[in-house]
């Protein structure tokens, strides 16, 4: 069945709108985020944000545990240890470095994975612009280098580009919402020990 050309022509708008929504999310998220290092430090922020998401998920969603595959479950962890090492990764490039050049770094993950997935040369093209695009931003004069900030900028990318393709295979596998409320558990499990020293800091008034 061949899809005919306004429906295509549907999913790369939905596509390119859902892209731009998650990108303004992690702006927003990155910019409201920024504003806690002070009180809960960079490793601490990305363990309560983790914390937070698990337990809404799980409250929303319920995922079931059972008649899960091994490969599935493999998925599912993965993506959620790229989960909490990108964020804490981006969380200290952030304190290190102006927010555009840390989250565009960040950025380079998903270009670089579309540039290596690409079939045609069109496609290729697009995504080797963008690559483009991302790196003379993060190279722009700034006046300052702080090696450690691109250093973690750098591996926040890598595993964004992780967490992309496992994104992509938790949501083939047919996990759906139950895959990403296990992964998140994931990561909040993994960055737990370093939220423990601030959880009674937490309020709700900030």
């Amino acid at each position: 069945m061949i899809a005919s050309p306004n429906l295509t022509r549907r999913a790369v708008l939905c596509a390119a709108g859902l892209i731009l929504l998650g990108s303004a999310g992690i702006q927003t998220s990155s910019a409201i985020s920024a504003g806690l290092f002070s009180s809960y430090g960079t490793f601490g922020t990305s363990a309560l944000r983790m914390i937070i998401a698990a337990l809404v998920l799980l409250l929303l969603v319920r995922p079931s545990l059972r008649g899960r595959e091994r490969s599935e479950w493999m998925g599912i962890v993965v993506y959620g240890v790229a989960m909490a090492l990108m964020n804490l990764c981006l969380y200290n490039a952030i304190d290190r470095l102006p927010l555009g050049v840390a989250v565009t770094l960040d950025f380079l993950g998903p270009c670089a994975v579309a540039l290596m997935a690409s079939r045609r040369l069109k496609e290729g093209l697009c995504a080797g612009v963008s690559l483009l695009g991302v790196a003379l931003i993060s190279a722009g004069p700034w006046g300052y280098f702080d090696l450690i900030g691109y250093a973690a900028g750098l591996g926040a990318a890598f595993f964004f580009g992780l967490y992309t393709v496992f994104a992509a295979k938790v949501g083939k596998a047919g996990s759906g919402l139950d895959g990403l409320a296990l992964s998140v558990t994931v990561a909040a499990l993994i960055t737990l020990p370093l939220a423990l020293p601030h959880l009674g800091q937490v309020s709700v008034s900030g």
